[in-house]
């Protein structure tokens, strides 16, 4: 049996923390999402599973703008077509700048975003 235990002990996956910790976020987050980005920050990857009207929007675009703030890099969010033009008007409402992405951009330190079919990378990966 102890060998038994042994072996399911080494197949057992850890989650190694790659993120970092933030104290100060958007203050018109609720406190369960506050929870959810600092866990999603400190974990470094993460997914967030919220039901509809839970603010899934607004956690992401908090956490793009807390990833470009720490990393001093631009974030690239795919999203379906009828997705861009509402996560951009979000956008607006919360106070993040999110872009529409071209390839013609010169990435600057922003949110943008684009419909994963319009993104190179993606339509390649999609290929194979």
């Amino acid at each position: 049996m102890d060998e038994y235990l042994s072996f399911l002990q080494r197949k057992q996956k850890t989650h190694i923390v790659s993120g970092f910790e933030c104290d100060k976020l958007n203050k018109k987050l609720f406190v369960f999402q506050n929870f959810i980005v600092k866990r999603a920050l400190r974990a470094g990857k993460y997914a967030i599973f919220a039901d509809c009207g839970l603010g899934k929007t607004l956690m992401q675009l908090e956490w793009a703008q807390k990833i470009i703030e720490k990393e001093q890099k631009p974030i690239i969010i795919l999203a379906p077509l009828a997705v861009t033009k509402q996560t951009i008007l979000e956008g607006d409402k919360f106070g993040y700048q999110v872009e529409k992405y071209s390839e013609n951009h010169t990435l600057e330190n922003k949110i943008y975003i684009t419909n994963g079919e319009k993104f190179k990378i993606y339509r390649k990966a999609k290929q194979c």
